[in-house]
Parts: structure tokens; C-alpha cells; sequence
């Protein structure tokens, strides 16, 4: 325990809580990312490696270091609105689009500009296999 202004200090305990919330952090967008990779790679160690290149990439490193703000604790959203988005085209019914609305709505309430970055990510998927298969709105069975 410190003192400064007379002030008892806890420095330890607030710490140890930070490290706890960071390590959370990185172990969410881990399993986020492997769950998105898995779709796409039938290897689980692949799987697993690009799950730990999103968790520990370069930006979400270092971003809070240089900018002070720690919005890349709750990125890992992103990986399950990709994953849901793929299976509103590939899945019948309401269930994967509802979904992604969900967490869409959840990652802009959570940090506004991820939400934005996610919102247009979906606006170009959308938009890209509009143009690579246009009958693929009418196959999906949706309105």
C-alpha cells in the first residue's frame, strides 16, 4: 500500500484486474477468430494458429500502447458477426441474420467505430456476392 496526498494507494489489486480483463480479452478474440478460421480450413491447427493471429496481431497490440484507449478488449465480435453472415447465405431460415443483427447492434453499443467498420463489412459482403451470384437472394429464400 502506497500514500500520495495522503492517500492510501492499492496499486496491486487494480493490476491484477486489469491483467485479469486483458488476458480475458485475448482468450475472447482467440476463440472468436478459431471459430471464423475453422469454417474455412478444415485443419484445427490451422484453425487455431489464425485464431491467435487475430487475438495477438500487431494492431490490437499495439493500439492501446500508443493511443491509450482500449476499444481492441471488445473486438472480438467481429469474427461471430463474419461467421454469422456467412451462414445467412449458406443455412436456411432466420436464425444466422438475426444473429448477426444481434451482435452487429451489441459491437456498436460496445465501441461505435468497430460497429461502423463491421456495419460496412457486411454491407460488402453483401454487395460482392450480389454481384459474383445474383440469384444467390433468391435461392436463400428470404423476402
Amino acid at each position: 500500500m502506497r500514500r500520495c496526498n495522503g492517500r492510501r494507494i492499492l496499486i496491486v489489486p487494480q493490476l491484477v484486474r486489469s491483467a485479469r480483463t486483458r488476458a480475458r480479452a485475448f482468450a475472447r478474440r482467440a476463440l472468436c477468430g478459431t471459430r471464423l478460421a475453422s469454417v474455412f480450413v478444415n485443419d484445427r491447427w490451422a484453425a487455431s494458429l489464425g485464431g491467435l493471429g487475430f487475438a495477438f496481431s500487431a494492431w490490437v497490440l499495439a493500439f492501446p500502447v500508443g493511443s491509450g484507449v482500449s476499444e481492441t478488449a471488445i473486438f472480438w465480435p467481429i469474427p461471430l458477426i463474419l461467421l454469422a453472415a456467412h451462414r445467412t447465405w449458406n443455412q436456411p431460415g432466420w436464425v444466422a441474420p438475426i444473429g448477426a443483427g444481434l451482435l452487429l447492434c451489441f459491437q456498436g453499443a460496445a465501441c461505435w467505430s468497430h460497429g461502423i467498420t463491421a456495419g460496412l463489412l457486411l454491407m460488402a459482403l453483401f454487395v460482392s456476392t450480389l454481384i459474383q451470384d445474383p440469384g444467390a437472394w433468391k435461392r436463400s429464400g428470404r423476402p
